[in-house]
């Protein structure tokens, strides 16, 4: 009990000093993927051990992001499909989709129009199920993309 309080204290630590952010893109948002990676891979070790999947997932998706952003594309596949485990684990189809449609970008950015493709066709179906208006940026990237 004491490893669990201590990893909740390291994460209140890591929200308060922006290591961790709710809004999961903030320093990826201002270009800062190198800080964001570094933040992303201290908070995994925290949170994994803490037991906290949907802040783990959107870690690993911000890590992904992050990667993908700098051109990193295999490693930006591998974030996200453990972002992808953890968001269906939390049943967070939001998350689920969204990361889909990165995962897709990713995969398209490899050569891999297939994978991509099917990614993007997951992600259009969550995204009608949850009543999202990216129905219709899925469905674009869908039709441009054709295989």
């Amino acid at each position: 009990m004491a490893d669990a309080r201590s990893a909740l204290a390291d994460l209140t630590e890591a929200h308060l000093l922006g290591e961790v952010r709710p809004d999961r893109f903030t320093h990826a948002q201002l270009g800062e993927y190198e800080r964001t990676l570094h933040y992303c891979r201290r908070a995994l070790d925290i949170l994994a051990e803490a037991g906290f999947p949907q802040a783990e997932a959107d870690t690993w998706d911000s890590l992904a992001y992050s990667h993908q952003k700098l051109g990193q594309f295999d490693e930006a596949i591998a974030g996200y499909r453990n972002a992808l485990g953890l968001f269906r684990e939390s049943n967070d189809g939001r998350g689920e989709a969204d990361t889909l449609v990165n995962l897709g970008d990713c995969q398209l950015a490899t050569g891999d129009r297939e994978a991509a493709t099917d990614a993007w066709q997951q992600a259009l179906v969550l995204f009608r199920a949850l009543g999202r208006p990216d129905v219709e940026q899925v469905t674009r990237r869908l039709t441009d993309h054709a295989r």
